[in-house]
């Protein structure tokens, strides 16, 4: 029998593998209050340890929801119960509407619009590397141009562009970036245990 909330029939919608940020964001509660609800029940695909964040199957978790919600006694909280004052209809549109980014960002990727992260590395790092060595070339370049030119103004140009990526080697990547990358290689991992 289908679930049914309020005189709504829910329809099954096949779950998705999810980590505790993104159910956060789809019910749009907070991971503590995840970590509350795990405390009393939430499914859990799989345990998280260090460096390797939990994942649960939506299609369990809003199924634990719906029961919870029909075995609700509405109270203070006291005694372990929870209050799961839900809008049913906005937490599966939220998820829909997750679904539905996730499938946008893979069909965008197929036809080459996105890039995986790991080719941008690669090219700004080329990038990086010629402008690196055509800058370098600038005082040689300027003596077959200028034979006549001094040595000492070759020299000062030669050690400008030295001491410009001497600054720019010591530049720190932003502290978000770091954080982004770091969450990226992450969810591949998990991504590559859960399909092994």
């Amino acid at each position: 029998m289908r679930p049914r909330i309020g005189g709504l029939w829910l329809r099954p919608v096949a779950g998705k593998i999810v980590n505790k940020g993104e159910l956060s964001e789809i019910l749009g509660k907070t991971e503590r209050t995840l970590t509350t609800w795990q405390k009393n029940g939430l499914p859990i695909l799989r345990e998280g340890r260090a460096g390797v964040p939990q994942l649960y199957d939506t299609e369990e978790v809003i199924q634990w929801l719906i029961d919870r919600a029909t075995h609700e006694t509405r109270g203070n909280g006291a005694g372990g119960q929870i209050s799961m004052a839900f809008d049913w209809e906005t937490q599966r549109g939220r998820l829909v509407k997750y679904q539905a980014d996730n499938e946008e960002l893979r069909f965008r990727q197929s036809a080459g619009d996105l890039w995986p992260l790991e080719a941008v590395v690669i090219a700004l790092q080329t990038m990086q590397s010629a402008a690196k060595n055509k800058l370098l070339g600038i005082s040689s370049k300027l003596k077959q141009r200028y034979p006549e030119t001094e040595g000492e103004i070759t020299d000062t140009v030669t050690d400008l562009v030295e001491e410009s990526l001497n600054d720019l080697t010591h530049e720190r990547f932003p502290e978000n970036l770091s954080q982004c990358l770091g969450e990226y290689f992450a969810e591949l991992e998990t991504t590559a245990e859960v399909d092994a």
